[in-house]
């Protein structure tokens, strides 16, 4: 399935099982019938994806999806907070055990431009934090310079047609050279 498709299904699937994802104390919410689970940075992916996407082009549901989406993080903002404090460090924790699985391999593979949407997920979350954490915040920088070491200036990894909602200097970590 092609990220557009896999985002579109995603926020279709969300819309079902949302509020009652958002009142339980999951982190993660088994979407049923998809691969992927539901977390609020996997929400904020998919609709940064789509925005690459002329609205004109995105079918009615799919629109209807975000703006539901859109509506009830402004109605449960606090309850929307909370899980974003709660998926920020899992997500530094995932994204630290990649980072160290490429560093003992000693270079980048195929499987990064999978991957790296842990990274680019913490950036997503940082936007929507209120409260900042010196010592999250400190670990990313140093996986960051971790990350540099291993590599350098690349071409996009992701499908081009996201280039223009990915800005080489905030998500320098799409551009790099892998393999």
């Amino acid at each position: 399935m092609k990220w557009d498709e896999e985002d579109r299904h995603t926020l279709l699937a969300t819309i079902e099982d949302f509020e009652e994802y958002l009142s339980s104390p999951q982190l993660n919410w088994v979407l049923p019938g998809y691969s992927t689970t539901l977390t609020l940075g996997s929400i904020l992916l998919s609709l940064k994806r789509l925005s690459s996407c002329k609205s004109q082009t995105l079918p009615s549901d799919v629109q209807q999806a975000i703006s539901k989406i859109e509506e009830t993080k402004g109605k449960r903002t606090s309850i929307w907070e909370r899980k974003i404090e709660a998926e920020f460090p899992y997500r530094i924790r995932l994204w630290e055990n990649i980072i160290s699985d490429y560093y003992e391999e000693g270079r980048l593979d195929q499987a990064y431009s999978a991957q790296v949407r842990n990274r680019v997920i913490l950036d997503l979350l940082s936007k929507e934090r209120r409260l900042f954490d010196l010592k999250q915040d400190n670990k990313i920088t140093d996986l960051d310079l971790r990350l540099r070491k291993l590599t350098g200036i690349g071409s996009f990894v992701w499908d081009p047609v996201l280039e223009a909602v990915f800005d080489p200097e905030k998500f320098w970590y799409l551009y790099v050279r892998t393999g």
